[in-house]
């Protein structure tokens, strides 16, 4: 069931933010009076509860605000006829409390189910000229805390449904199974034992063969392992191609990943690890990607860090295809690039991110958006990190130059992946002049 709010009626609702956001809220405040006082109160777009999961009394990351954008950007000569969004939204369970979701930067057209059980939103455009983008956020408070499972701990109730276990079985483009390589690969490994001696093996072989290698591109699974290097997602292609071929379920999951102790945490690099079916124990999670290296091997069988949003879990799906976040859609033949990215806020209410977001937006949207609007907004309140991406790509050079300086001023080297993209693909300007000064700058900071 979705419901429509305005802001006063949710911030009505929100007076039980603890108060370690009292700040913010106080300073955000008349902000958003001011916005209510000079037109009709906006529609932040639809709220959509979902039912938390018990969690620890100590989470390793603490609850934050998070905020996951895509954009498609039409990189064509022509505009395009229509194009579109979509985003998968994160549910809690293990190793993950997620809240309700909001939407800042309007409601989805419609949010579809895939096979797999996924829900993904859907957002859609028309007329995109060319260099033009069309991006839309979600935004909920996440707790995130350790991944661990019982492998000792035995449940003879457990057990998986005949389709789902031909369903995980089943080849793939990326796993190629009827490759003889994969079967020469299992004669080295010679996994032998029960199913949690077979995963072990395979995710030992897996971990030992690959050297972690970003490239932009996937492979299917023979491919990768002869070549010896790969992603996170060719790890998981891998094993789940030998697990498989060895008569065990196997499926993938990704999402998001913090990578930086600090407040402010932007993930343009996201996650994928293969999850396993053990019979009277369930789906097990493991990280091969992670055990690389490793003097001792597996320590990320059965036990993965607690850094990570889970937003995918299953196989290609019919609606987001191999990715595992969300992605841009555009007709056959048409020309576009497309982001993710997931912004984390440390001790911020994911409230307090929607509706400041949603009033930059408005302003913007507006024209009322000026340089010296742009400091007043994004001065001292926790939105202004999130509100990062759309500033830059508005249109609205006001806004992109502000989002600039502040990209230097947080000095989080995670934002030279935003900024890089920003001097790509965004609008021409002053601001992207400035962005490649801010990126030599804060390039040479990390050296």
């Amino acid at each position: 069931m979705h419901e429509n709010e305005n802001i006063a009626g949710r911030l009505g609702r929100r007076q039980r933010i603890s108060g370690r956001f009292s700040a913010w809220g106080l300073s955000l405040l008349p902000l958003l009076l001011l916005g209510l006082s000079s037109c009709a109160a906006p529609v932040a777009g639809k709220v959509e509860p979902i039912r938390a999961a018990e969690s620890p009394a100590k989470p390793n990351l603490d609850r934050a605000g998070f905020v996951a954008w895509a954009r498609i950007i039409n990189t064509g000569e022509t505009a395009f006829r229509k194009a579109e969004v979509r985003l998968a939204l994160p549910r809690s369970g293990v190793g993950q409390e997620i809240g309700e979701i909001l939407y800042p930067s309007g409601a989805p057209d419609r949010v579809v189910t895939d096979r797999f059980g996924n829900r993904i939103a859907f957002w859609g455009v028309r007329g995109l000229a060319p260099r033009a983008s069309f991006g839309r956020c979600y935004a909920t408070d996440v707790g995130l805390y350790p991944r661990e499972y019982k492998l000792a701990a035995r449940d003879s109730v457990k057990t998986l449904p005949d389709d789902e276990r031909a369903l995980y079985l089943a080849d793939g483009e990326w796993y190629r199974m009827s490759d003889p390589r994969i079967a020469e690969f299992l004669r080295q490994i010679a996994p032998s034992g029960d199913d949690i001696a077979k995963a072990k093996a395979i995710s030992k072989f897996v971990s030992d063969r690959i050297k972690y290698v970003r490239d932009s591109r996937w492979d299917a699974a023979p491919a990768v392992m002869e070549r010896g290097t790969g992603s996170c997602s060719e790890y998981s292609f891998s094993f789940i191609a030998l697990a498989r071929s060895a008569g065990i379920p196997a499926r993938y999951s990704g999402g998001y990943r913090v990578r930086s102790p600090g407040n402010l945490y932007l993930d343009t690099i996201a996650h994928r690890w293969p999850e396993v079916w053990l019979e009277d124990i369930g789906w097990v999670a493991l990280d091969p990607t992670a055990d690389r290296g490793k003097k001792e091997p597996l320590t990320h069988f059965g036990r993965l860090p607690g850094n990570l949003v889970q937003a995918y879990t299953g196989d290609v799906s019919e609606l987001i295809g191999n990715d595992y976040r969300g992605s841009g859609w555009a007709e056959k033949g048409e020309k576009f690039a497309d982001e993710n990215r997931g912004f984390f806020v440390r001790n911020a209410d994911a409230a307090i991110l929607s509706d400041g977001l949603l009033q930059l937006l408005k302003s913007i949207e507006a024209g009322t958006f000026d340089a010296d609007s742009a400091k007043s907004l994004t001065k001292d309140v926790p939105f202004a990190f999130p509100a990062l991406e759309p500033m830059l790509f508005s249109g609205n050079d006001a806004a992109a130059s502000r989002a600039v300086e502040l990209c230097e001023e947080y000095s989080e080297p995670s934002l030279i992946r935003l900024l890089e993209n920003f001097v790509e693909h965004g609008p021409a300007g002053p601001a992207r002049i400035a962005a490649a000064g801010v990126i030599a700058r804060m390039n040479l900071k990390k050296k």
